[in-house]
C-alpha cells in the first residue's frame, strides 16, 4: 500500500478545529460511540458511501472498518475524522477519499440524527470545504456528499 501521489509531502492533521467543530482521527478506540451514532442514523446514511452501508454493520465489522480507516490515514491514502462539538460530543464523521486515477476527492460527511443533522451538516460542510481548498491540502477537485444528496 502506498501514499496517494498527490499527498506525498503533505502532513494531514489528525486533529483540527473548524469553527465550533473539532475533528479527531476516526480510530478503533472510538468503535462503540461510532457504532452507536451510525446505528442511530442508519436510515439517513443508507447509500452515502455507495453500496448498502451501514446495513448489516455489526460492532466487530465496524471495528475492522475503523482499523482500516486509521491505517489508510497513517499511509496518507484517505482520511477519516470524528466530528465533535466544543464539549467533545460525537456529532458525526467526515472523510476525504482521494481518487487514485485523477485529481478528484470524494468527501462524504454525515451527522448523527440526534445532533440536529441537517443544520450541522450544512454549517460544518462549508467550513470543511473552505479548509480543503486551503494550503493544507493538494489541489483536488473535492466532491462533497451529504446524506440524501
Amino acid at each position: 500500500m502506498r501514499c496517494h501521489p498527490l499527498m506525498s509531502g503533505f502532513k494531514v492533521p489528525r486533529v483540527a478545529v473548524l469553527g465550533p467543530y473539532r475533528l479527531t482521527t476516526l480510530c478503533p478506540q472510538s468503535v462503540e460511540e461510532d457504532y452507536a451514532a451510525v446505528m442511530e442514523s442508519k436510515d439517513r446514511l443508507s447509500g452515502l458511501m455507495g453500496g448498502d452501508w451501514p446495513n448489516g454493520l455489526t460492532l466487530e465489522k465496524n471495528r475492522i472498518d475503523l482499523s482500516w480507516h486509521l491505517k489508510e490515514f497513517e499511509m496518507n491514502r484517505s482520511f477519516a475524522w470524528i466530528i465533535r462539538d466544543v464539549v467533545g460530543a460525537y456529532l458525526g464523521c467526515a472523510y476525504v477519499f482521494p481518487d487514485f486515477t485523477g485529481h478528484g476527492a470524494f468527501v462524504p460527511v454525515w451527522m448523527r440524527t440526534s445532533a440536529g443533522a441537517e443544520a450541522h451538516e450544512r454549517a460544518f460542510s462549508a467550513l470543511l470545504m473552505g479548509w480543503l481548498i486551503g494550503p493544507d491540502w493538494p489541489a483536488f477537485e473535492y466532491r462533497l456528499k451529504l446524506p440524501g444528496s
